[in-house]
């Protein structure tokens, strides 16, 4: 009888450390970036990105994707490795790093700069971490004399760290968005140039649950932009469209995907996160 209960503690035991363990992630990320905004409105962003390897399961880091449209930006790798548990750092090989279209079958007719750069670590153990340093280069001219950049911090993503630092020309006015849990944003300004430092500390990691709503209506998010309101964004968009009228309508998706996606962050945009 002992004998019973001890195998149906033990079991009970293991059971609970189980789901204690599924509940945790499979990974940490630590992500440090900074952006340059220059005077001509483009930009230069660069991000090194961390990610710690914590259980087999997340040996799928060893394909990871970077999409983009290079139509309004491009991303160089400048540097991956992996770094081993051993200390050892294992470089990359250029052949594993390639840039291809993201887009196929007909939507490769409709979004034709749709790009992604893959990144292949081969042989990813638990407590390696795969490092990759990138470059985007922003150039979005769809809508002149504008600015615009979004990111979200999804809960399902887990950050063991996250900071961001914008740094613009003080003449470039910016309205600025930063809501969420754990999320704070920090300005500074100099004779002639403007600093914006964001940190986030994540408090609750949550796997990503079939059917749930939009990262974008429920996460940390950070909003950058030279839209005022939706006043401002509608008569940008109306400049930027005279003279684009033709007898053969001409399809392109990424670019209402595009206008949606700037129209949802000005929306977001509160009086008081004016800068």
């Amino acid at each position: 009888m002992n004998i019973s209960r001890i195998v149906i503690g033990l079991w009970l035991v293991l059971a609970m450390a189980s789901a204690a363990y599924a509940d945790t992630p499979a990974y940490s990320t630590a992500v440090d970036s900074r952006m340059t905004i220059n005077t001509d409105l483009t930009a230069i962003q660069e991000t090194t990105v961390r990610q710690t390897v914590l259980k087999e399961s997340a040996s799928i880091l060893g394909q990871q994707s970077l999409s983009f449209a290079e139509s309004i930006s491009k991303i160089e790798i400048v540097e991956a490795f992996t770094q081993k548990v051993d200390g050892r750092r294992v470089v990359l090989d250029p052949a594993n790093i390639f840039t291809r279209d993201a887009a196929t079958g007909l939507n490769a007719v409709y979004q034709r700069d749709a790009k992604v750069t893959t990144l292949i670590f081969p042989d990813v153990q638990v407590g390696d971490t795969l490092v990759y340093f990138s470059r985007t280069y922003r150039h979005d001219r769809r809508i002149s004399g504008h600015f615009s950049f979004a990111s979200v911090l999804a809960r399902s993503v887990p950050y063991s760290s996250f900071h961001l630092t914008v740094e613009a020309p003080k003449s470039v006015e910016l309205t600025l968005h930063a809501s969420g849990e754990g999320l704070t944003h920090e300005a500074s300004t100099s004779s002639d140039a403007q600093l914006h430092t964001f940190n986030y500390e994540q408090k609750a990691w949550s796997p990503e649950e079939p059917g749930a709503v939009s990262v974008w209506d429920r996460d940390p998010q950070i909003v950058i932009t030279t839209f005022k309101s939706m006043r401002d964004l509608g008569a940008g968009y109306w400049a930027s469209m005279q003279g684009r009228t033709s007898s053969r309508p001409k399809f392109n998706c990424s670019q209402t995907k595009s206008q949606r996606i700037l129209r949802a962050n000005v929306l977001r945009l509160k009086p008081s996160s004016t800068g």
